[in-house]
């Protein structure tokens, strides 16, 4: 390279970097005019990627087929990021997009195709003929004759102290409603699967005549943090097998030492246990896309029950999961996507019968129509609060009976519905009694109100597209939400007098703000790293199967957009916390390892 091009080059280099550094300060909030040290950090690593990028480029590395991957991929991460921005919780307002904002997005979109093709590029020098993927070789670590049980008591040893501190369970207020279903204090719903409340009861039941409440509860969450363990410790088992000892250890040390792990084991809410189906379920579809067999649909069949039992959008993803397989399947055979639908459609089968009987027994509620309605709720509070009286007056007639619009501009927060559906000045029985006349009002307000429509719903799901929201994570329950007797015991400290709980906050806090590990527990990141996943799977054109195991999440990340109760809670989207390891040795054993 002559001197004059390299001098060209740094230029080049120097000035997207600058400009891309700027754009990150301004929709990120770091401050344009403010000293701060992460500028600098931002620049530095702008010059390294754009530097390296355009090396590539110009000695003609890329293929249009690399650009046609980096690029939807790009655009969406930098439009998500532009927007997300706009949103302001703290006024209850979302802004509009101005000009500055549209000459951001190609901006960050230029530094976001950059690192998609070093990736690219990466990936292509590890599985060109001159650097093969290594041969890998089974030293069976984790496949010994007692490794399993060992990778639970491990688990379990790292999440006794977390245990111990919050006896008996990290809790929150669908925990103590749970808890009273169970003591009969309420009518049984289905606002918590029944399934789970079930499990509850079973617990409290075997219990109750030998020991307090605290302690059947704090048995519930052991058994809760050993599945929990089982499931992790059959993840590292199933990496080990696909990859290596190596990624296996370091998968063990994630589920073992990451704090969210061990904070979610004992949290006490159907959320975990249905995060593990979903993980077993997709290493069961994998087992089955790989060699089917008997054993192998029986398991999917069991996971795809448990997914359906365990959280009420499961059914959702498990019929619009049969579906999509079905289709697949039936392009390369009528009998293999005969035999899918069938399984699927048992599994549903078996799903509506528990729902039917247990119904009947129990004389479960149907949760009230406002559960559904958290997206149209938070678009209407959102109209009432920011332009209330630009509303028609036949269908602010109809809000205003549902709920007086002063009391709505009090209880409204933007991002959250619960406060709106459940203040007390909030009729339910009204929505309930003629569920047909909030949706005609709803969507007669949609052409004149579409803007404010399209602003609630960015802030209502803010936290599951946008890099950068976390909420709390289950850091030390919600206890002032408790109806029972159930009382917080700190074992750790009334045993030696010194408390664990301020390590806990402080390890939480640092994995939600410190810089890479907040990765972690961004699901927005999280999200991203599966479109990114799924990208370069269709790039490397043998990852069908891998897709097709990405679905179920997917899927999760869909019905959670579609009725989000909560801009940013972390509990809906938990698999994806869960799950990433093993997804990620399924598209990354081509590159580090040649086939077995």
């Amino acid at each position: 390279m002559s001197r004059a091009k390299k001098i060209l080059y740094i230029l080049i280099t120097s000035v997207l970097s600058y400009v891309w550094m700027i754009a990150m300060a301004y929709v990120t909030d770091y401050g344009i005019t403010g000293i701060d040290a992460i500028l600098p950090c931002l620049f530095a690593l702008g010059c390294v990627v754009i530097w390296n990028t355009l090396k590539g480029i110009l000695s003609g590395v890329y293929s249009k087929k690399d650009y046609w991957c980096a690029v939807p991929v790009s655009v969406v991460v930098s439009i998500a990021q532009v927007i997300g921005h706009l949103v302001d919780m703290d006024s209850k307002s979302v802004g509009n997009i101005g000009l500055f904002d549209v000459v951001c997005i190609p901006i960050l979109l230029i530094f976001y195709m950059a690192v998609m093709l070093l990736l690219l590029g990466y990936i292509k020098s590890r599985t060109s003929d001159g650097r093969s993927a290594r041969q890998r070789i089974d030293r069976h670590l984790f496949n010994r004759k007692y490794s399993y049980i060992v990778l639970v008591l491990i688990i379990i040893l790292c999440y006794m102290p977390y245990y111990l501190t919050l006896f008996p369970g990290n809790m929150g207020k669908d925990t103590f409603e749970s808890i009273d279903m169970c003591l009969n204090n309420i009518a049984w719903s289905n606002h918590h699967p029944v399934f789970y409340t079930l499990l509850m009861d079973a617990v409290i039941g075997l219990t109750s005549k030998v020991c307090s409440l605290t302690v059947s509860m704090g048995l519930f969450t052991l058994l809760q943090m050993i599945l929990c363990a089982c499931t992790y410790a059959y993840v590292v088992q199933r990496i080990s097998a696909h990859i290596g000892d190596v990624w296996a250890i370091l998968a063990l040390l994630l589920y073992a030492l990451h704090p969210v792990s061990a904070m979610f084991a004992m949290y006490l809410s159907k959320d975990v246990l249905f995060s593990c189906a979903l993980v077993m379920l997709i290493c069961a579809m994998w087992d089955v896309l790989v060699k089917e067999s008997v054993r192998g649909w029986i398991r999917v069949d069991v996971f795809l029950l448990l997914t359906m039992l365990l959280r009420n959008n499961g059914i959702f993803i498990v019929v619009l999961l049969g579906i999509v397989l079905f289709i697949v399947f039936l392009k390369g055979s009528i009998k293999k996507s005969a035999k899918c639908g069938v399984h699927f459609m048992a599994a549903v089968a078996v799903f509506a019968l528990f729902r039917l009987v247990t119904g009947a027994i129990l004389d479960v509620n149907s949760s009230s129509f406002a559960e559904s309605l958290s997206v149209p709720l938070q678009q209407v509070g959102y109209v009432i609060v920011n332009d209330g009286d630009s509303i028609a007056e036949a269908d602010a007639e109809y809000l205003s009976r549902l709920m007086p619009f002063e009391d709505v501009e009090r209880a409204f927060t933007l991002g959250y519905t619960d406060t709106y559906k459940f203040d007390a000045a909030f009729d339910d029985e009204y929505l309930n009694a003629d569920k047909g006349a909030f949706m005609k009002t709803w969507v007669h307000m949609l052409p004149t109100h579409f803007d404010e429509y399209v602003k609630a719903y960015l802030a209502q799901t803010i936290g599951y597209w946008h890099y950068g929201e976390t909420n709390t994570l289950c850091t030390e329950g919600v206890w002032e939400d408790n109806t029972v007797q159930v009382a917080g015991i700190d074992i750790i400290e009334k045993m030696t007098g010194v408390s664990f709980r301020t390590v806990i906050s402080k390890l939480m806090l640092g994995m939600r703000k410190a810089p890479i590990l907040c990765i972690f527990t961004s699901m927005a990141m999280q999200l991203y790293a599966l479109i990114i996943y799924m990208s370069i799977s269709v790039w490397m054109g043998n990852g069908k199967k891998e897709i097709i195991c990405s679905l179920p999440l997917l899927l999760l990340w869909i019905t959670v957009m579609i009725a989000a109760p909560a801009s940013c809670l972390f509990r809906y989207m938990y698999p994806f916390f869960m799950m990433w390891p093993f997804i990620a040795t399924l598209g990354t054993k081509g590159i580090f390892v040649k086939n077995e």
